[in-house]
């Protein structure tokens, strides 16, 4: 399991990250998508 704060590498199913100490259990994403709609006329 990678941590999506620092990219360090930790065991599967450790809570906190041992290299930044990040809740890994909190999930993130990197690439969040966003639409905005715009009213025309």
């Amino acid at each position: 399991m990678f941590c999506h704060n620092c990219s360090a590498q930790n065991d599967d199913g450790s809570n906190f990250c041992k290299t930044c100490g990040i809740n890994l259990l909190i999930q993130h994403s990197k690439n969040e998508v966003r639409t905005i709609s715009e009213k025309t006329g």
